[in-house]
């Protein structure tokens, strides 16, 4: 015979059990009342209102009921928390949700009244977790920015556009509705593909950048577009003009004498994008972090 709470041994006795001890039979008994309330809800009931009773009847001695037997039962507190957060998971979020905008002015308030009260503290706490998880701090950033670099592609050059348009006095006026709208995938002036989510610092040239029409016009919608890093260079704060006379001689040059060896020829066709994904319809593409 076996206990059927554990599944152990029965020890020898006279009447017949079910349970090796009373540690199993109470276990068994518990399992069974929250068996109970999960499917019987006037059962569940009573055994609330009883233990809210209980509870107002003496509540600091309940309380320090409480906090004792977490304190010596901390792995099955935690385990509790676990299985009520997976029962009633979006209870307690919408029950969250509403208490936040229902109290969110006063708690925002209280928030700063207290970083204020202790910023020093604060600081110092959030520098020296900064210290001892900066590992894994800029891992979680570098993968954020890769991932934000792929799907929301035009954020970055946004605000990088911002910062340019302050530091040198110009226009700007660009939003993300803007971008989003304009964004295809594709260069403007090429039509080659954008390459995203390069992990190694640096410009590529193949990756979007924003470029505007006429240089020093400022970051508006009517003087800005997207185009690759290449394009950007080459143009520089030049023309359309410029950059298209500066084009046509490096090709008539390179046709007009051309390289000793087929290597260079190789190497441009290793690096550039397949003439495949060249748009016809100019349909939207985000490809995957590489």
């Amino acid at each position: 015979m076996i206990c059927a709470s554990c599944g152990g041994p029965l020890p020898p006795s006279k009447q017949p059990r079910k349970f090796c001890s009373k540690r199993c039979r109470t276990k068994a008994s518990n399992d069974a009342m929250m068996q109970r309330e999960r499917t019987d809800p006037e059962f569940r009931a009573k055994r609330n209102d009883r233990l809210r009773t209980r509870y107002h009847a003496d509540p600091e001695a309940a309380r320090e009921k409480m906090r004792r037997w977490r304190e010596e039962h901390p792995e099955q507190q935690k385990a509790l928390e676990r299985a009520n957060w997976q029962r009633n998971r979006d209870k307690i979020l919408a029950r969250n949700l509403a208490a936040y905008h229902a109290d969110k002015e006063r708690r925002s308030e209280k928030r700063r009244q207290h970083y204020r009260a202790n910023q020093e503290q604060a600081d110092a706490r959030r520098r020296q977790y900064h210290l001892d998880h900066a590992e894994e701090q800029n891992l979680k950033q570098r993968v954020r920015f890769q991932t934000s670099r792929v799907h929301i592609p035009w954020r970055a050059l946004l605000h990088s556009a911002a910062y340019r348009a302050k530091k040198y006095n110009v226009p700007f006026s660009l939003t993300e509705e803007w971008a989003k709208a304009r964004w295809t995938g594709f260069c403007e002036v090429s039509g080659l593909p954008f390459t995203l989510g390069k992990r190694t610092s640096g410009p590529k040239i193949y990756s979007p950048s924003l470029d505007q029409i006429v240089p020093r016009k400022g970051y508006t919608p009517d003087n800005c577009r997207f185009v690759i890093w290449a394009v950007n260079a080459l143009k520089h704060d030049g023309t359309d003009a410029d950059m298209l006379k500066i084009a046509h001689a490096i090709v008539a040059n390179y046709v007009s004498n051309p390289p000793a060896t087929d290597s260079q020829d190789e190497a441009v066709a290793a690096a550039a994008p397949s003439a495949d994904a060249t748009p016809s319809s100019k349909a939207k593409a985000l490809p995957a972090i590489l």
